[in-house]
């Protein structure tokens, strides 16, 4: 095997020497360490758990909905997910139903599903969700008026 330094090749033993010049033995390059480096792994990702059972196109407009829920401030739990999933097989043909356990996916497949769309479980904060649906239009339009009459009469 050789290795190109500067336009003139080398053996993998003569990059060995001048990669360890001067080190100490515990700070040494060894071959397996050199290779890897110099021929990386040209291996894809293994997809996160087993198939799914749901389309791509549903499972993309899932991580959608989880995406914007999440953004406004609500948190979702794997239960939430997996009562949402439950809507999506309610809806498929009955052979199609068939395939899916209690007509829900287990917590596992919860996890893997965060897992392959890249996706995190919020910690649940029943404050922040209720202010979240507190936080509308007319509930800060009735704020304010309250407020500006506060201080047009005092």
């Amino acid at each position: 095997m050789e290795i190109y330094h500067r336009d003139a090749p080398i053996s993998l033993r003569e990059a060995m020497r001048r990669a360890n010049a001067g080190e100490t033995k515990h700070t040494q390059v060894t071959y397996g360490s050199l290779y890897r480096e110099l021929h990386p792994p040209a291996v894809t990702p293994a997809p996160v758990g087993r198939r799914t059972l749901i389309s791509a196109v549903n499972e993309l407009m899932l991580k959608d909905a989880i995406m914007l829920y999440q953004e406004r401030g609500f948190s979702i739990t794997k239960q939430h997910l997996r009562e949402a999933v439950a809507g999506i097989i309610a809806d498929m043909s009955e052979a199609a139903r068939s395939a899916w356990k209690h007509d829900q996916p287990c917590e596992t497949w919860a996890r893997d599903f965060f897992q392959r769309r890249g996706l995190r479980f919020l910690a649940e904060n029943r404050l922040d969700a209720a202010r979240a649906r507190a936080t509308t239009r007319e509930n800060n339009a009735k704020h304010f008026a309250i407020l500006s009459h506060l201080i047009v009469t005092h």
